[in-house]
């Protein structure tokens, strides 16, 4: 989604990896030097922001928070 938003009007998005780069970054540690800017990335990169990190560690870390 974000390489649908931001390939040809962010020049550095140009390939499918920047994308995925930019959005696997955003997840674990929420700085890359992509800045989105079409209104479609930058809803994107807001979610990825606020849920990514939350859902990451969940998902590395599926035991964390369990008691007993």
């Amino acid at each position: 989604l974000f390489y649908r938003a931001e390939h040809g009007k962010n020049p550095k998005v140009q390939t499918y990896a920047d994308a995925l780069l930019y959005c696997s970054t955003s997840i674990s540690v929420g700085y890359h030097d992509i800045f989105p800017r079409t209104e479609q990335g930058k809803l994107i990169a807001t979610f990825l922001h606020t849920v990514g990190p939350a859902l990451a560690a969940r998902t590395l870390d599926p035991l964390a928070g369990r008691t007993g």
